[in-house]
């Protein structure tokens, strides 16, 4: 499968896992919970949850996906999902496309569903805001991480959630009214596809 990546991604996936030695001690310690997750089941579920299931969640979502296709580890399911559901902010599907990602736009007005795409014969995934609980959303057997600290704390019991890993981000929303906005938006993305790619290569490599 990780030849069938777009050659972009492919090339923005080989970047991030290069990081991998410069991710921190005490990071490492904490994605260390992921990957005994990760170890620990055939058919891992994982769903991303940050407050409004906008920008953090969705590119955690995005990048556990790319790497589940990476590490050739197609049997992965990957979700996400907010305390309250608002759409995904148009910053942070640009900086996944950014990385080499394609998305196409849903004609929904309001939430729109968007179709992320890892390659072109690989299904797609799809990103539109919703809460933990939602439907879409796994009932049991899954691990759930927390991607802000709010998050953490709105949801101190998830239902159905065997495993629970707390990987809080900076939120790049802070810069939203900043000329940094697009970098630093990318600069988040980074971040997470490196951590969440090291943890599967310590899982599955």
């Amino acid at each position: 499968m990780r030849r069938q990546l777009y050659p972009k991604l492919f090339a923005s996936v080989m970047d991030l896992l290069e990081q991998g030695d410069d991710i921190h001690e005490s990071r490492k310690k904490i994605l260390g919970g992921l990957v005994d997750y990760l170890k620990s089941t055939d058919a891992p579920k994982l769903n991303f949850v940050c407050t409004h299931n906008s920008r953090r969640s969705h590119l955690a979502q995005a990048w556990a996906w790319a790497a589940s296709m990476y590490f050739e580890k197609g049997n992965i399911q990957v979700f996400s999902g907010g305390t309250e559901a608002t759409a995904l902010y148009p910053q942070a599907g640009a900086a996944l496309k950014d990385a080499g990602f394609e998305i196409s736009v849903g004609p929904e007005l309001r939430n729109a569903r968007h179709h992320l795409r890892a390659g072109g014969h690989l299904p797609a995934i799809v990103l539109y805001s919703k809460r933990f609980d939602d439907p879409a959303n796994p009932k049991e057997g899954f691990c759930v991480v927390t991607v802000c600290s709010e998050a953490e704390e709105a949801c101190p019991f998830v239902p159905g959630a065997t495993a629970r890993v707390h990987l809080p981000y900076e939120d790049p929303k802070a810069f939203d009214q900043t000329k940094r906005k697009a970098a630093a938006y990318i600069e988040r993305s980074k971040q997470i596809g490196a951590e969440l790619l090291w943890a599967f290569q310590q899982a599955y490599a």
